[in-house]
C-alpha cells in the first residue's frame, strides 16, 4: 500500500512540474517581457537624467558666458539675443542688474521682465523680483505703478517690506504726505531695531510728520 502511495505522488510531482514547465514555455516570455520594461525603463530613466545634467551644465556655461560677456563688453544687441532664445538662463540672465541699468532699449528690457513674471514655472521669488526691477525701469503712470506695488506688498510676499518702502517714495513724489504716512505705520512694527531699512524709515516718518505739520 506505501509503494503504491509513493508512485501515486511520484506520479503526480511529475505531472505538476510538466504543467509547470508547459506554462513556463507558453507564457515565460511575458514575465521576460516585462523584466526587459523594466530594465529597458531604468535604464531610459538614467539616461534621461544623465542627459539632463549634462543640458543643465551647458546652459550655465552658456548663461555665464554671455553674462561675463556683456560685463566685460556691455555689448546690449548681443545680450537681447541670448534673451530672444529663451534658453533655461532666460530669467536670470532678464535679472542681470547690470543689463537692467544699462543704457537704451528699455522697452525690450520690460517685455523680458514681464515675461518672467508671468511665467507661472517659476518660483515666485523669481517672479516678483522680476515685477520689482519692471517698476523702477518702467515710465508707467501713477496708477499703473500703484497697481503694481499692491500685489507686491500683499501678505506673504517676498519682497512685502521692499514694496511698501517703494510706495512711500511713491506717494512722496506726489506729495500725499497722509498716505506715505500710513505706509509707514504699516511697515514700522516689521522692521528689526538693527536693520538700515529701519533708519530710512524712521527718518522718512520724521519728515513726513514735519511735512503734515507745516500744512
Amino acid at each position: 500500500m506505501s509503494l503504491n502511495e509513493s508512485f501515486i505522488q511520484e506520479v503526480s510531482d511529475e505531472v505538476r512540474r510538466d504543467r509547470l514547465f508547459g506554462l513556463f514555455r507558453r507564457y515565460g516570455w511575458i514575465g521576460i517581457f516585462f523584466i526587459l520594461i523594466l530594465v529597458g525603463g531604468a535604464g531610459l530613466n538614467e539616461w534621461r537624467k544623465s542627459q539632463n545634467r549634462v543640458e543643465a551644465e551647458l546652459n550655465g556655461d552658456k548663461l555665464r558666458e554671455v553674462v561675463q560677456s556683456f560685463s566685460d563688453s556691455e555689448n546690449l544687441e548681443l545680450y537681447l539675443a541670448y534673451l530672444d532664445k529663451n534658453l533655461p538662463g532666460k530669467p536670470l540672465a532678464a535679472l542681470n542688474p547690470i543689463f537692467l541699468s544699462s543704457p537704451g532699449n528699455s522697452e525690450e528690457k520690460l517685455s523680458h521682465l514681464e515675461e518672467v513674471a508671468s511665467n507661472l514655472e517659476l518660483p515666485i521669488a523669481i517672479r516678483d523680483l522680476a515685477l520689482l526691477y519692471g517698476f523702477y525701469i518702467s515710465k508707467s503712470d501713477f496708477d499703473s505703478k500703484m497697481d503694481t506695488l499692491n500685489a507686491l506688498s500683499g501678505p506673504d510676499r517676498p519682497y512685502r517690506l521692499l514694496a511698501i518702502e517703494a510706495k512711500i517714495d511713491l506717494f512722496l513724489s506726489k506729495e500725499l504726505f497722509k498716505d506715505a504716512l500710513e505706509e509707514v505705520n504699516q511697515i514700522e512694527p516689521n522692521l528689526s531695531a538693527s536693520s538700515g531699512m529701519n533708519s530710512r524709515i524712521m527718518n522718512l516718518k520724521k519728515i513726513i510728520q514735519d511735512k503734515i505739520a507745516s500744512n
